[in-house]
């Protein structure tokens, strides 16, 4: 592929990348005529790709470093560059190897094509379902890098290191004075970016292509779209301290320090998900949750009423235990003797006492007129005219009735004792 070629791809991608970075991508593709070697020599780095997960500890370190590619080709070593692809490999090995406990992403990346960071994210996203995926930010997480980062349970950065980015760019590049002729079936196949129409065009990709970063920005992070699109540089970076105020991360720290700090956590913490985690992630056992929740809910409510009434049902049969025991006390007492009718005529009171019942029996004549209930009649009226049988507690009027029923039929009793021992 000539050199024109590769600039033209490159112009005609969209990238999530910082300018700097573009820059430096292209003038690496002007050198394709250079052996490996000088290359190799001139920038310093090896040749052979040394981005490898590494253990420490029970972390798996996946280095995010340079600018990301698509796919890892020679072009991607050469330029010190990290590829999905790699990434997602070995994401899943981590992912699948027991050995792991938690999942560290070391990015230090000024962005990079914007094919391809959607899915990777979605992995990323998923693999934190299982296991804990921490995004560390050194240096810088900008564009796509910080797309990355998102997706992890947490993001932890350096108060130096430069995250945001937030955005998707396009390169237009100039006609190199080759002629193309375009089918007439297709004339939006070649976008002519000099004209209204063909800036449009592409000014709406570019528009569409950021609308999903922010989207899953928003997502990832909990936020809103509206807070993503106000609060997170809109396009600018921003340092550590201020990304974190922003919502951009988690907290401030060191990667020995998150090192540290993620082999001593017990597992089942490394394991712990939020809310929102959850929710994005699995709606489906989220609603299996709620409907279990409601089915307790329900039983626990139909318990409770059972037990209510069952308390109401204890509650009245002790209530009417203890009423025979006040009416007995009243009408077997020892003042009752010779009182017997206006004991019963006490009893017959709910709120009267046997004590209340003992004193005002002790206090009359055991003779002071004839006829039943003359003596509780003549006492009353001395005592209080006005007093009255206290009305039924809760309503319960039948169950009064009742009673006072069966007080009338001890009366006809005992009244019928008494002239039957009259007569004998």
């Amino acid at each position: 592929m000539s050199e024109a070629r590769v600039i033209a791809a490159i112009l005609g991608s969209e990238w999530a990348i910082t300018p700097d970075a573009l820059q430096g991508i292209l003038s690496i593709a002007k050198r394709e005529n250079e052996a490996p070697e000088a290359v190799e020599a001139r920038m310093g780095r090896p040749l052979e790709n040394t981005h490898k997960t590494e253990m420490r500890g029970s972390v798996a370190v996946i280095p995010v470093v340079g600018p990301l590619f698509r796919r890892a080709n020679l072009f991607t070593r050469v330029s010190g560059a990290t590829s999905y692809d790699v990434v997602a490999q070995d994401l899943r090995e981590a992912v699948d190897n027991p050995a792991v406990k938690s999942i560290l992403l070391n990015i230090d990346s000024p962005g990079g094509m914007a094919s391809g960071v959607a899915e990777l994210a979605s992995h990323i996203a998923d693999a934190r379902a299982k296991k804990p995926v921490v995004a560390y930010v050194g240096g810088m997480g900008a564009s796509a890098a910080y797309w990355l980062a998102s997706a992890a349970s947490t993001i932890v950065a350096n108060k130096t290191a430069l995250l945001g980015s937030v955005g998707v760019v396009v390169g237009v590049g100039k006609k190199d004075g080759q002629e193309e002729i375009v089918s007439s079936q297709s004339p939006y196949k070649r976008i002519d970016p000099s004209t209204a129409e063909g800036r449009a065009r592409i000014q709406a990709t570019v528009d569409n292509l950021a609308s999903i970063f922010i989207a899953d920005v928003a997502k990832y992070r909990g936020h809103g779209e509206d807070h993503v699109l106000a609060n997170f540089g809109q396009g600018d970076v921003m340092l550590g301290g201020q990304a974190k105020t922003a919502g951009m991360i988690d907290k401030l720290g060191t990667f020995e320090g998150l090192i540290a700090e993620l082999n001593a956590r017990p597992t089942a913490e490394r394991n712990m998900m939020t809310k929102e985690q959850l929710l994005a992630e699995h709606p489906g056992l989220v609603e299996q949750i709620r409907a279990e929740e409601k089915a307790g809910a329900e039983a626990a409510a139909k318990a409770a009423e059972i037990k209510a009434s069952a308390d109401v049902e204890k509650a009245k049969s002790d209530g009417a235990s203890a009423e025979r025991t006040r009416v007995l006390g009243i009408v077997d007492h020892a003042e009752a003797k010779g009182r017997e009718p206006l004991a019963r005529k006490l009893a017959g009171m709910p709120s009267m006492s046997i004590e209340g019942a003992a004193e005002i029996m002790g206090a009359t004549p055991k003779t002071v007129a004839s006829g039943p209930g003359a003596e509780f009649d003549a006492l009353m009226a001395k005592k209080n005219p006005t007093i009255e049988a206290d009305a039924p507690k809760d309503g319960d009027e039948a169950e009064m009735s009742a009673y006072l029923g069966r007080m009338k039929a001890l009366d006809a009793q005992i009244q019928a004792e008494a002239k039957s021992a009259k007569v004998l």
